[in-house]
């Protein structure tokens, strides 16, 4: 059995099952990754849910008041993240009728999409599959590597040692050994999936 193998088997038994994950909706999508920034992902499983009951709709957000969108990011704990939501949102459905725009160029001159969110449309809405490295991603990989790697490095990794058809679920499951397994500290080597693999569990205790 492969890292790879190893890594996505633990993933179909073991992975978190946030409801977002499983949507190929756009504004679902985008809602759940700008809620998710430096946001612990249980907290903001509840405050999507009664958002997008609220507003089930990209039309629904764009009506509405922003008296009445902040209450849900308030209770992230971070309100200018409402604007930032209602902007991308609401540029989608004007400029681009409502569709997600596949290009590099045109998901760039969205106001607030940096390049782990870009990755993220990329992969999982257009069939453009791109590594997305957040902090759990860049620690797991720097310490099965045996060296610290930057998001640069850590994409090209990705993108020369993961099929392309496999690149998505591969990031989560790396995400997901990052947040319950490989953690800052106390890392619970003996029962990562990577052990026999990893260069850091050589020597963890």
């Amino acid at each position: 059995m492969s890292w790879l193998d190893a890594l996505l088997r633990w993933f179909d038994e073991h992975g978190r099952k946030y409801f977002w994950r499983f949507s190929n909706d756009w504004y679902v999508t985008i809602v759940a990754e700008i809620m998710l920034v430096r946001t612990r992902a249980t907290t903001v499983e509840r405050v999507l849910k009664d958002f997008l009951a609220r507003f089930p709709t990209p039309r629904d957000l764009c009506n509405a008041s922003d008296e009445d969108v902040v209450p849900f990011f308030k209770r992230l704990g971070l309100i200018k993240r409402s604007s930032w939501v209602r902007k991308i949102v609401c540029t989608i459905l004007e400029k681009y009728g409502g569709s997600i725009p596949c290009s590099e160029e045109d998901l760039e001159e969205l106001p607030g999409i940096g390049r782990y969110l870009k990755n993220v449309i990329l992969t999982k809405l257009c069939s453009i599959p791109r590594p997305f490295v957040d902090t759990n991603v860049l620690r797991v990989l720097s310490r099965y590597l045996g060296r610290d790697l930057d998001v640069d490095s850590a994409e090209r990794w990705l993108s020369e040692n993961v099929p392309p058809n496999l690149l998505y679920k591969t990031n989560l499951a790396l995400m997901d050994v990052g947040a319950v397994l490989c953690l800052p500290r106390e890392p619970r080597c003996s029962s990562c999936p990577l052990r026999d693999w990893c260069r850091y569990a050589e020597q963890c205790s």
